[in-house]
C-alpha cells in the first residue's frame, strides 16, 4: 500500500490480502467490507480511513439496521458483524483506531421459534372425533396422541 493512500478501500484490500489467509473468509468478508466503505462514504462524507477513528456503536447499529431493512437475514447480519469486528481489530492493531466500536456489540442470534401447542380442548376434540369415526381406534394410537401432547419429542416416540 502506498504511504499516501489512506482510503478505506486500500486498507480493506491490505486486510484481505495480507491478514486474512483463508480464501473462503476473504470471499465472504470482501462484499461486506466494500459495502461498509460505500456506506461510510455516503453517510459520513469521507472514504478516508480516518473516518473510522470516530466510529461508534451507533454507527455500526445504523449500518446493520440498513442491511436488515434491505432484507438481510440474521445469518448475513452476523457475518457482517464478524467481518467488521475483524477489520476494526486489525485497524486497532495498526493503530488506525483507538477503540473497536464492535466491542460491546453482541453476536446476532437467530430468532427462536416457539412451538404452538394445541389446547386441551383442541386435543380432546381430535381424540373424540377419531373415537366417533372409528370405534375400533386402538388404545395405542390414543396413547401416542396423548404422549405427543404432553411434550414427548417425535424422535423419542418413534424410538
Amino acid at each position: 500500500m502506498n504511504d499516501g493512500d489512506n482510503s478505506i478501500q486500500s486498507y480493506i484490500e491490505l486486510f484481505l490480502t495480507e491478514i486474512i489467509s483463508n480464501p473462503n473468509t476473504r470471499k465472504i468478508y470482501r462484499p461486506v467490507l466494500e459495502d461498509l466503505a460505500r456506506w461510510t462514504d455516503r453517510e459520513k462524507g469521507s472514504s478516508r480511513i480516518e473516518v473510522f477513528e470516530k466510529f461508534e456503536y451507533e454507527d455500526i447499529e445504523a449500518y446493520l439496521t440498513r442491511l436488515a431493512r434491505n432484507g438481510a437475514s440474521c445469518f448475513k447480519l452476523e457475518r457482517a458483524r464478524s467481518a467488521m469486528a475483524s477489520f476494526f481489530n486489525h485497524l486497532g492493531n495498526i493503530e488506525k483506531v483507538l477503540d473497536n466500536p464492535l466491542d460491546g456489540f453482541e453476536s446476532i442470534k437467530r430468532p427462536v421459534r416457539i412451538r404452538v401447542v394445541p389446547s386441551v380442548d383442541e386435543v380432546n376434540d381430535v381424540l373424540d372425533s377419531i373415537r366417533d369415526a372409528a370405534a375400533c381406534w386402538a388404545p395405542r394410537d390414543q396413547a401416542i396422541w396423548e404422549l405427543c401432547y404432553e411434550g414427548l419429542a417425535e424422535s423419542d416416540l418413534v424410538a
